[in-house]
């Protein structure tokens, strides 16, 4: 660090330590955080915040390579105004982000940088990058933000950018003929509840399909589970229901750091943050959610499910110990968008310390009366034909599904659905979201 950055000498370092990444399958699975401190200097100001004077940096434990650095000294910054950077002052900082990406071995490069922002704000330079390569973006997030004062010295940087090799843009399905292929079954009815309208829509799906074969990669086409019965009498979904009002993001940081000494750890060691769900703990999840609604919903018009959706079980691991199951509301079989309730339960006790209603959080603003939905009244094929000349193709990278995390990525050319008009299902009028 002394080398890279120049840490002053009027600073300690008051914290150090190896972490394991909060996320469960994030690279990179260990990082090493490093704090510093003028000395003398408490950890907090006077209003509670980190120090000014605080310089921290975190480091890929694996690698050594450099993830973030930030000085803490932003009370200057914030009461300035950020102001779009011309491109003469871009050019001539340009060579000095290349140099600090050569100096941090950052393995970044140039031409895969996308510049999306170039600030000036008060003298400090701010510079966000995107990634992509033969000028088609990567979808995943990958960025460089880099921060310099007027003497080029780094003051902020995050980077995440993983190794990759991205595959050859070449044998691609051309898109006129991959639109065509396309009919009603890319549509998903729905109501909108940000819409504020009694009528249901027809949604096209902004799928993702690979560019070469045509295969579907990631759909927004939720699974149905379970239709749940509100009439059932089983005892396990009748069970009384206590709910706690307690906080539910109630996880310790530290617990994620690993032993002094520690030089070797095992990227597939069980997480504490996300606890091993069974079978069992499933049923037992959907169980609760059933009873809970026996009790606190009214289901006399509206209707409730289990879906499964990308990149997302019905129950899942969450901080602290606990288990969060999502219910999705529904009124004539169609799900209503927005409205799902979800219950966070404490892994250990099974007792529910709270309820997230999204659509009760929403609704005050629209105030949709969910009993006085309409059903739909036209066809999904006659809503492919006003819609079929509406949809667009993003061609973009994304990361394929690798066996292991531990191997290098691979970018693979996608083309990403985009459209931004939907269809009234009683109506057939089309409407332009914006």
């Amino acid at each position: 660090m002394e080398q890279w950055v120049g840490i002053p000498s009027s600073h300690e370092l008051i914290s150090s330590g190896v972490f394991r990444n909060p996320e469960y399958e994030d690279c990179p699975f260990y990082t090493i955080e490093l704090e510093w401190n003028q000395k003398g200097e408490p950890e907090l100001d006077e209003d509670g915040l980190v120090n000014v004077q605080t310089i921290r940096a975190i480091l890929d434990a694996c690698t050594g390579r450099m993830i973030s650095f930030y000085w803490h000294d932003h009370h200057r910054e914030v009461k300035q105004p950020e102001v779009e950077m011309t491109d003469a002052l871009y050019e001539k900082l340009y060579p000095q982000v290349l140099g600090w990406i050569s100096r941090l071995d950052l393995q970044i490069e140039p031409a895969e940088l996308r510049l999306v922002r170039k600030s000036l704000t008060g003298g400090i330079y701010r510079l966000s990058y995107l990634r992509h390569s033969q000028g088609i973006p990567l979808a995943d997030y990958q960025t460089l933000e880099i921060k310099l004062n007027q003497d080029f010295e780094l003051l902020h940087i995050n980077c995440v950018w993983d190794e990759c090799t991205f595959a050859p843009n070449e044998a691609l399905i051309p898109p006129e003929v991959f639109i065509r292929q396309l009919d009603s079954r890319q549509l998903s009815l729905s109501y909108i509840g940000l819409l504020a309208s009694r009528h249901p829509y027809y949604i096209c799906r902004e799928d993702v399909y690979d560019a070469v074969t045509g295969e579907i990669i990631c759909t927004d086409q939720p699974g149905l589970i379970e239709q749940i019965d509100r009439e059932t009498t089983l005892p396990q979904r009748n069970q009384t229901i206590r709910i706690l009002h307690q906080p539910i993001f109630t996880a310790d940081y530290d617990v994620l750091r690993l032993e002094e000494g520690v030089t070797e750890a095992d990227p597939y060691a069980p997480h504490v943050f996300f606890n091993h769900i069974s079978d069992d703990d499933v049923a037992k999840a959907k169980d609760i959610a059933v009873s809970y609604l026996k009790q606190y919903q009214d289901g006399n018009v509206v209707e409730f499910a289990f879906f499964r959706k990308e990149g997302r079980e019905v129950v899942e691991s969450m901080r602290g110990n606990q288990v969060v199951v999502e219910i999705q509301r529904m009124v004539h079989g169609i799900p209503v968008l927005g409205a799902g309730i979800r219950l966070v339960i404490d892994h250990t006790s099974w007792e529910v310390k709270n309820v997230v209603d999204t659509f009760i959080f929403k609704n005050e603003s629209t105030k949709l009366d969910l009993k006085l939905l309409l059903a739909p009244e036209i066809t999904a094929d006659s809503a492919w034909e006003q819609l079929k000349d509406k949809p667009m193709l993003k061609l973009q990278y994304r990361f394929a599904p690798a066996p292991s995390p531990l191997e290098t990525k691979r970018a693979v050319l996608t083309y990403a659905l985009d459209c931004d008009w939907i269809c009234d299902a009683l109506t057939g009028e089309l409407t332009k979201l914006e």
